[in-house]
Formats: structure tokens, C-alpha cells, sequence
């Protein structure tokens, strides 16, 4: 009899993932040119409500060389399909024993996935051995839609399933980040959208079905932004809301409205250019 198979389901990326997916490119794309990376590597590139393992592309698609660690095989072919799969190397590893000499890197950075270890800081202190910078990308607890979300799980006695809450903050990323010997954190908001964060309908009707328990790597993802790289060109209203996120207004009056927060770090042997 041939063995039981999980059967995958079918998913595709919400227009809200899109976005954030636009404006991370954007913030990559600037950190690439002010501190010259050629190399990064993600540590590691699992999925956080989205199709892992893509959202170091922009990266590639502006030259540098890219490592992703513990890597979803099916994404590759998006590498592919955008003409970057000769810029792309995947390992697998340990995140806090990475196989890779001091120095291999110029960035070492993560989107969202950290937040289920109890600590960080053994995987920090590993990123920032083999990079002298250090990003860290996290889901926004002071969003509106935080508190909403935390009400809907309780509503329907769901397990909260999305990472230790503590890491939704900046202030406890900064210690860990500072506990890892990274320094002059700088720390800085972005996915600006008039919706909030998460909404939450999808993930109850997720849990509900039983599904929510499969990790992101048992889908067949459809990933519109893929389209929208290989055509260099988003939708108008995400370059509108764009244009918005821009404007210079004090960081303070945006914490409510953004979905996520990045602390850029440097570790004591590099610094900003």
C-alpha cells in the first residue's frame, strides 16, 4: 500500500500582502544602495502568511547575491520565471550555526519568522557574525488592528498561533538585538495601508476549517507580486499608497497605521556608510 500523502491546498497571496511585498522591495532596494550590498543572505526565508522564500528578490534583481537558508524548493521556480535563479544559493542550517565564515555577507536580515524562538539572540549573534549589518522586520503590535485580533482569537478560543507577542514590539526586538552586540539601531515603519493589521476574518475562517495548523511551506502558491516585479510595475493604488507612506510624517503619529517595523542594526566591527 503506498504511503499516506498530505494533500496541499491551493493558495494565493491577498492584494495586502502585495503591497507589503512592494514596500519591503522598496526598503531593500535603499539599503542596497546606501551600504553597497552585493551579498545577503536571509536567516532564515520561511513564510509568514505568504509564499516563503521570495522576499529577498528584490535584492536579486538589483545584483546582489543572494542566500537563503532553510529555503522553500517550490518558490525557486519564481526565481527562475524573473531570470535571478543564477543569483540565488539555498542552504540548509541552524539559524544560531550558520555554515558560513565571518564576514561572507553584507546583510543579514530576516522578514517576520523569528518571532516563535523563545530568544533571539542566539540567532542575531549568528547574523551578525557573517554580516556587519543586521535587519529585522516584524509585525507591528501597536497597529490597530493588534488588539482586534487578539479579541477575535480569545472570541473563538483559538490558539494564537503567530509568534511570542513580545516580539510585536519594538522595545524588546532593540534588547535582543542589543543582547546580540548589535548597535546603533535604527528603527523605522513601513506597509502603511487604511486597513488594519491583520484584519483576522481570513485566519479565523483558516482555524475554523481545521487548516490553519498547515505550515505555509503544504501550499501550491500563486504570488501576484512575482507579475508585478517581472513587469517593474505595481498597481496605481499601491503606488498611491506609496506615495502616502512617503510623505514625511512623524514617526510617532505612525505607529497606529503601519503594519510592520524594522530595526536596522550594526554589529561593532561594521557600521552605516
Amino acid at each position: 500500500m503506498p504511503p499516506a500523502t498530505t494533500a496541499r491546498r491551493p493558495e494565493t497571496e491577498v492584494p495586502g500582502i502585495t503591497y507589503d511585498r512592494f514596500r519591503v522591495a522598496r526598503l531593500l532596494e535603499r539599503l542596497k544602495d546606501r551600504l553597497h550590498i552585493r551579498r545577503a543572505i536571509e536567516v532564515p526565508s520561511t513564510g509568514a502568511k505568504a509564499c516563503p522564500s521570495l522576499y529577498s528578490l528584490p535584492l536579486a534583481l538589483a545584483g546582489c547575491d543572494v542566500t537563503l537558508v532553510n529555503a522553500f524548493p517550490p518558490a525557486l521556480a519564481n526565481w527562475d520565471a524573473l531570470g535571478v535563479r543564477d543569483r540565488v544559493h539555498a542552504v540548509r542550517a541552524r539559524t544560531d550555526r550558520l555554515p558560513f565564515a565571518d564576514r561572507s555577507f553584507d546583510l543579514a536580515w530576516n522578514f517576520v519568522t523569528l518571532g516563535w524562538q523563545e530568544s533571539l539572540v542566539p540567532t542575531l549573534s549568528e547574523m551578525a557574525r557573517v554580516a556587519p549589518a543586521v535587519l529585522l522586520v516584524q509585525q507591528n503590535g501597536y497597529n490597530i488592528g493588534y488588539p482586534w485580533h487578539r479579541f477575535l482569537h480569545w472570541l473563538f478560543r483559538l490558539e494564537w498561533d503567530h509568534g511570542h507577542t513580545r516580539y510585536f514590539f519594538p522595545r524588546t526586538v532593540s534588547i535582543e538585538m542589543k543582547f546580540a552586540g548589535l548597535e546603533r539601531l535604527e528603527i523605522g515603519l513601513l506597509d502603511q495601508v487604511p486597513w488594519p493589521d491583520p484584519p483576522g476574518f481570513r485566519d479565523v475562517r483558516l482555524h475554523l476549517a481545521g487548516k490553519r495548523a498547515h505550515p505555509e511551506e503544504d501550499c501550491d502558491w500563486t504570488v501576484p507580486a512575482v507579475d508585478c516585479f517581472r513587469a517593474r510595475r505595481f498597481p496605481a493604488w499601491m503606488r498611491f499608497l506609496g506615495a502616502i507612506e512617503e510623505l514625511p510624517v512623524p514617526l510617532a503619529l505612525r505607529w497606529p497605521v503601519n503594519h510592520l517595523f524594522y530595526i536596522l542594526g550594526f554589529s561593532s566591527t561594521g557600521g552605516a556608510s
